[in-house]
């Protein structure tokens, strides 16, 4: 009877063991689940901030524009209304543009511009040959 007594507390000490694996296994697949949606969460709020960021970056820039497209409008009425008003005169002129504008434009301008240089082939081709010698070398 000891026997069979032993085998019987064996087999329920297995079955609980294995009962507590496949309970372990759900939690584990609930927890990486879980991490998984606080992630995308996480990622959702990142660009939602990064896109507030950039949206009033846009509407700073169009009240920008805005305002200097009114300075123009004022420099162009105010170099008009100076002028005398001969039709030759006003279709030879071209509007005169403030020395900021011209500055300022030329600063934007040089923001915007990307340099492109031609790659080196000479020092690309050693570092090549450096990677290969290097993978050449490697220890098993």
């Amino acid at each position: 009877m000891s026997a069979s007594l032993n085998l019987e507390q064996l087999q329920s000490r297995r079955a609980e063991l294995e009962e507590k694996s496949r309970s372990l296994e759900e939690e584990v697949q609930k927890l990486e689940n879980r991490a998984k949606m606080l992630e995308e969460k996480i990622a959702i709020e990142e660009l939602e901030n990064s896109n507030k960021a950039k949206q009033e970056t846009v509407n700073q820039l169009h009240s920008k524009i805005d305002g200097l497209e009114q300075r123009l409008k004022n420099v162009s009425v105010e170099s008009e209304s100076s002028e005398p008003k001969s039709e030759t005169a006003s279709e030879n002129a071209e509007p005169m543009k403030p020395k900021e504008f011209d500055e300022s434009a030329k600063e934007e301008q040089e923001k915007n511009t990307v340099t492109v240089k031609p790659l080196e082939e000479k020092a690309h081709d050693e570092n090549l040959n450096a990677e290969q010698e290097k993978k050449k070398r490697t220890f098993f």
